[in-house]
């Protein structure tokens, strides 16, 4: 890569994982949270297109056909069924009174959102920061562990909308699980099956209301 070329993708990392997000949060309506995901990752693909494509990296609908599926889903299960008990757990000794509280309530609308959020929000993140950071931007880090925790970082920060701490720290240990998972397997269908499950776990069980944003609210309403 010359240098030239470097510079031109660290500018394009800071306009889009650094500053983008506080413009979103700040500034941009709450209602347009969901199109400016979407814009991103349309701005994501293109970006994608241009970029040369790594010999050990795979593209969307092949990939799955390189990865020992087998393998990796019970990897994502086990982590899976560890995490829910860890969040479930922490829930009831802070909020017990959350638990279930969505789909007791409202179950319409909650199984609206276990459909509609890997479509409407999990796709077009796994393309903007799985995707494209990895094969578009990893090469900037050092090492592959550095670009694991800064692409951690930056996936936590874009959910800085949700003006929320836990949302923060939710999305930083998730931002780690995902990337870690697409660094090891180049899946992006297993990603969007982890980021799903997780994602659709933390509304089912009761988090959710601290990852809900004006973007969401209007999904909702």
């Amino acid at each position: 890569m010359s240098k030239n070329e470097k510079i031109q993708r660290w500018c394009e990392f800071l306009v889009l994982y650094v500053v983008l997000p506080v413009v979103v949060t700040f500034w941009a309506p709450s209602r347009a949270a969901l199109s400016v995901l979407w814009i991103g990752g349309l701005v994501a693909w293109g970006l994608l297109r241009k970029t040369p494509e790594k010999e050990e990296e795979t593209i969307l609908l092949k990939d799955v056909k390189r990865v020992p599926v087998r393998k990796e889903l019970l990897v994502i299960g086990v982590r899976f069924v560890i995490g829910a008990a860890i969040l479930t757990g922490l829930l009831y000794w802070l909020h017990p009174e959350r638990l279930l509280f969505f789909p007791m309530t409202k179950p319409r609308m909650w199984l609206i959102v276990l459909v509609a959020y890997p479509v409407l929000s999990v796709f077009p993140q796994v393309i903007i920061y799985r995707l494209l950071f990895i094969r578009r931007y990893s090469s900037l880090f050092a090492h592959k562990h550095v670009a694991l925790v800064v692409g951690a970082l930056v996936f936590s920060w874009v959910h800085l909308s949700f003006r929320n701490p836990m949302a923060l720290a939710f999305t930083l240990v998730g931002g780690f699980l995902f990337l870690h998972t697409y660094q090891r397997t180049r899946s992006v269908w297993l990603n969007i099956l982890e980021h799903s499950l997780y994602g659709d776990f933390l509304f089912t069980i009761g988090w959710g209301y601290c990852l809900v944003h004006g973007g969401t609210q209007a999904f909702l309403k």
